[in-house]
Formats: structure tokens, C-alpha cells, sequence
């Protein structure tokens, strides 16, 4: 029999009768249960819990952010993490191809599914599934309020960053690309795992893979409406995106003055920081059908 915790953040962007579609999903052989996270940090605690009791595969119900909580407990550990999409974006699910129908997520437990071994990154000690933002960017993700998350979900970021257009302005990063240092004045710094910027959830350039061990590094120096035009399109039209774009293993930020930092859409501090990669450090349950793609 398959044990099997599932952690539940109610705060979700979504509104629906979880417990009833599990209970209807899950057989018999499945012997699971409900931990229901009120606070920060209950998501880490109950994960910690599962490994404790030796659990064979740990759910999670939520955003991008209850998600990475729990995959940086099951890190390099041999327990299974399935993802439940219930946030506003879903962007982890939704780059990994997972359903965000909470039905078929579900019956990827015992169903046609694989395990892929994703690569987790961390900011500060702070991890990361998706990408970590620093300036422009990590200002959006803080100030986009919940009431429109819920409204609009992941197009509420977009939204937002029109609205915030107006902040956008050149500033002076040092980085240390591996061993390669590098002063510059961008308008727009991200370290990505597998994310898309923004809008959609197309990966920003060819190659990003989310298991491949490499951070990939954008900056962008241009701040005229064709650029931005330019970076919102190419994931979209495939068109090259104007950012400049390095693949690394380990990433290190100065700012002047001190910008702010986000990873997956949450804010955390602000500048320097110290950028690096768990390579295939956690593995998570997707389905059989997206064997051999990228991204």
C-alpha cells in the first residue's frame, strides 16, 4: 500500500472541492491523508514529517512557492513529489506538463506517469523551482496584488508589469558568472531553472532546460518598448529575445544601488546574491507522454 501525506494550502487561487475529487481518484491501495498549512512554513514542516514517517511519495496542493517549500525537503532524497496544481500561475506544473485539472494530476498516482528528476535552485539559501528575479522584475512579483492574482492568474502579472513599465530603468550589476565577472547596467535581471518571464509558460530562449544542472542568466540593457515588446514575444512567436544570455552553474549579484530579489513570484530581500544549482535534485511525477521533450 502506497502511503501517502498530501499538504493542502487553502490559500490557493483555486476554488474547488479538493477532497471530494481525491477521495473519487484515489483507490483503495492508497492510504492518504490531509495536513492543512494555516502559516509559512507548516508546508516545510509537513514535508520534514513525511520523511520522518517514510513516506512513499508526498502530494502537495498549491502555488508555486507551498511547491518549492516542500520540494527543497524531499531534495536528493529517494520520496516521490506529486504535484497538485491549485495556485494562480501553476507555472512548476505547467512547464513540466503536468495537468492543472486536480483529477488528472491525481491519477498520475498509479497511472501513466513517470519520474523526472528536476534540478532545484537556490537564492541565499532560499530555493527555487521556477526563477529567481532581481530589480524590475522581483518589483512586480511583489506588488502584484493577490485580489488580481485570483482574478486574472498567471495574466496578472503581465498586467502588472504594464502598470509598472514606468520603473523600469537602468541599473549598475556586477556578476560573477561562474568565473567570469561582468559589470553592467541593465533594466532587467532574471536567473531562470525553467521558467517563462512574465506571460505564458513557453521557456524565454531555446535550450532552457529544467534538468540539466545550468542556471540560465538574462539581463536585458535596452529599455524602449521595442525590447520589451521583443522579450514578451519570443517565447510566444519564437523570435530571438534581444537579453543577453549565459548558462552557469553558480551566479553571484551585486547591485547598485540595492535591488530587490523574488523567487517563483515571492519576494524575499534584496541584493547581493549568491546563485547556485542542486542538479536533478528532486523527483517529481509527470506524465509518461512528456518522456523526451524539452523544457
Amino acid at each position: 500500500m502506497t502511503f501517502l501525506p498530501i499538504i493542502i494550502n487553502p490559500a490557493a487561487g483555486n476554488d474547488e472541492p479538493i477532497l471530494n475529487t481525491l477521495n473519487d481518484v484515489f483507490t483503495a491501495d492508497v492510504d492518504w491523508e490531509v495536513h492543512i498549512t494555516r502559516t509559512s512554513g507548516d508546508a516545510r514542516r509537513f514535508a520534514e514529517e513525511a520523511v520522518a514517517r517514510q513516506a512513499d511519495v508526498v502530494a502537495v496542493y498549491g502555488g508555486d512557492g507551498t511547491i518549492t517549500e516542500v520540494a527543497q525537503v524531499l531534495a536528493n532524497r529517494d520520496i516521490l513529489l506529486l504535484i497538485l496544481p491549485g495556485g494562480t500561475g501553476n507555472g512548476v506544473a505547467r512547464m513540466l506538463e503536468i495537468p492543472v485539472d486536480l483529477r488528472q494530476s491525481a491519477a498520475l498516482l498509479g497511472g501513466d506517469s513517470v519520474v523526472r528528476s528536476v534540478d532545484l535552485g537556490c537564492i541565499n539559501d532560499h530555493p527555487f523551482l521556477l526563477r529567481a528575479d532581481i530589480g524590475f522584475l522581483a518589483t512586480v512579483d511583489v506588488e502584484t496584488p493577490r485580489l488580481m492574482k485570483d482574478r486574472f492568474g498567471k495574466w496578472a502579472y503581465a498586467f502588472s508589469t504594464l502598470q509598472h513599465i514606468h520603473q523600469l530603468k537602468p541599473v549598475s550589476y556586477q556578476l560573477k558568472l561562474d568565473d567570469q565577472e561582468l559589470e553592467i547596467e541593465a533594466v532587467l535581471v532574471t536567473v531562470v531553472n525553467m521558467a517563462s518571464i512574465v506571460w505564458g509558460h513557453q521557456p524565454i530562449a531555446p535550450g532552457i532546460s529544467p534538468d540539466d544542472g545550468l542556471l540560465d542568466v538574462f539581463l536585458l540593457t535596452r529599455k524602449d518598448m521595442i525590447a520589451i515588446g521583443e522579450v514578451a514575444s519570443s517565447p510566444v512567436l519564437g523570435n530571438a529575445t534581444p537579453m543577453y544570455h549565459r548558462q552557469v552553474k553558480a551566479v553571484e549579484i551585486h547591485t547598485s544601488p540595492a535591488q530587490p530579489l523574488a523567487i517563483d513570484g515571492e519576494g524575499i530581500e534584496t541584493a547581493p546574491a549568491a546563485i547556485s544549482i542542486m542538479p536533478q535534485a528532486v523527483k517529481i511525477m509527470v506524465p509518461a507522454s512528456t518522456v523526451g521533450r524539452s523544457g
